[in-house]
């Protein structure tokens, strides 16, 4: 064994173990995490309900605890569009235990304007934050005036709590030291001397077949039942390393060389500069897109990550990911068929990447196109450096801002 192989082995073992520490972290966060619904009920019912009176009607009782975090919300079947909603009526989260008023939200007319309806119904948000006190809360709909016209009484609402632990600053230690030591087996073990490449003949099959055996692995991986962000955090671990296993077994000649993981052909110094700026500019350049190109719907990526556990899978997951994908697209696809043509080579490598992202940003059409844009900037300096080291790298910045943007 040499001291390369060895100094990355122990960063190896520190990375595995802050995925197992996450792993952990994340299944207290789904014991803590809930989504409650009240029935649908319109306020001619719900002010005979326990809690109601003359001006006011009761939608939900919730428990929460001190130091959640929570969203309350109310729906309305008629997507807030029947007029009178603004005729004075408000709703509140209190306490009625402490009489605490804990948020009061007005129906005004601009507010009304601002919601975005769904398919079926409209949602708005009454209050968001952490929690004061624990006790039972009370969603209530109010008219302090005038009671509210017949046709918005008779219109069926429902309330709905979310609540979840809020993630703190020892949550970033798992995903700090992840990040690192991936960082440093990469930096250790990818550059290393330039030998060239065997070529072979059949390396086109052996990507076809590679693709086909990657799409295998995620078609089973759908069927087995992992639930919850834990669960989730698992299969994509296990996606990953299945990836780098079959671009390492099925790339042939010297696994190292011909999966690019070499010095780039540039001066080192030059990269050492450049490589942490592409990642973040790449990170920024993302953000935009989803900013400016509209979205048709909510990406499956978006509401996973809406809960803390989501979160903290989805940013574990993004600490390691860049390795077992660029070893396959970088590596594996592009290596494969760079001798047939480089242009055959950068368009596969590009448009497979996409499309193994699509499923998870579908809806949200500017996070296809920053993941486009990803992929397309990394497989260019694949075919730049010669050297999938830096596109790993460039990769690992890239989704450590990410990840860190969103969990602080």
């Amino acid at each position: 064994m040499t001291i390369r192989t060895a100094i990355a082995g122990t960063f190896a073992s520190l990375t595995f173990a802050a995925l197992v520490i996450g792993w952990i972290r994340i299944r207290g966060l789904e014991d803590g995490e809930r989504e409650l619904s009240s029935d649908w009920i319109s306020l001619d019912a719900a002010s005979g309900a326990p809690g109601s009176t003359v001006v006011s009607a009761r939608l939900m009782n919730v428990a929460f605890h001190f130091g959640e975090s929570a969203l309350v919300e109310v729906c309305a079947q008629d997507k807030f569009h029947t007029p009178g909603w603004s005729s004075g009526v408000e709703l509140v989260v209190w306490e009625p235990g402490r009489e605490l008023l804990v948020v009061r939200t007005p129906l005004t007319r601009d507010l009304l304007a601002s919601i975005r309806p769904g398919d079926h119904m409209a949602c708005l948000v009454v209050g968001d934050g952490l929690v004061p006190a624990s006790g039972i809360y009370a969603l209530d709909a109010v008219w302090p005036e005038r009671p509210p016209p017949p046709s918005v009484r008779s219109v069926l609402l429902r309330g709905r709590a979310l609540a979840r632990s809020a993630l703190g600053p020892l949550d970033l230690a798992p995903l700090g030291i992840s990040w690192l030591c991936t960082l440093a087996v990469v930096w250790t073990l990818g550059l290393k001397a330039r030998p060239r490449p065997d070529a072979s003949p059949a390396r086109w099959v052996k990507m076809i077949v590679g693709v086909g055996l990657l799409w295998s692995v995620q078609a089973l991986l759908s069927l087995v039942m992992f639930t919850g962000a834990s669960g989730a955090m698992t299969r994509g671990l296990i996606f990953h390393v299945s990836a780098a296993v079959i671009a390492v077994a099925l790339i042939g000649g010297q696994r190292a060389e011909s999966l690019g993981l070499v010095a780039p052909r540039q001066p080192a110094v030059g990269l050492l500069i450049a490589i942490p700026a592409m990642g973040i500019v790449l990170a920024a350049l993302a953000k935009l897109a989803v900013h400016w190109v509209p979205s048709t719907g909510e990406a499956p990526v978006q509401a996973f990550v809406s809960w803390p556990s989501g979160l903290m899978s989805f940013a574990l997951l993004a600490t390691v990911a860049p390795v077992s994908e660029e070893l396959f697209f970088r590596g594996f696809i592009y290596g494969s068929l760079e001798r047939v043509h480089p242009s055959v080579a950068f368009a596969a490598a590009s448009l497979l990447f996409v499309a193994a992202h699509a499923p998870q940003v579908w809806g949200n059409w500017g996070g296809l196109v920053g993941v486009a844009g990803v992929g397309i900037f990394l497989t260019a300096l694949r075919a730049w450096t010669g050297s999938t080291t830096t596109s790993m790298i460039v990769h690992l910045v890239y989704n450590g801002t990410l990840a860190a943007s969103a969990v602080l």
